[in-house]
């Protein structure tokens, strides 16, 4: 897993990875992975899929992620 600034400053880009859903097992969470440097990152918007000249977002909460779903225009929202 890496990360790096790759267009602009600041933005940081998830490279060589992907989302990590197995993360949240509980057996990962047994394991001493922060003596190996791995600290687990949890972004306001860790998923997003551009449409066009929009974007949906999957946010940190489910009323979140709906309450911007609800915003998205009827054409890319289905």
């Amino acid at each position: 897993m890496r990360s790096a600034e790759l267009t602009l400053p600041g933005f940081v880009h998830d490279i060589c990875s992907a989302i990590h859903p197995w993360g949240w097992l509980a057996f990962f969470r047994t394991l001493p992975l922060a003596d190996f440097g791995l600290e687990w990152i949890y972004p306001p918007a860790p998923l997003a899929h551009p449409f066009g000249t929009s974007a949906v977002m999957l946010e940190q909460s489910i009323a979140a992620t709906s309450a911007a779903l609800a915003r998205t225009p009827r054409r890319i929202a289905g």
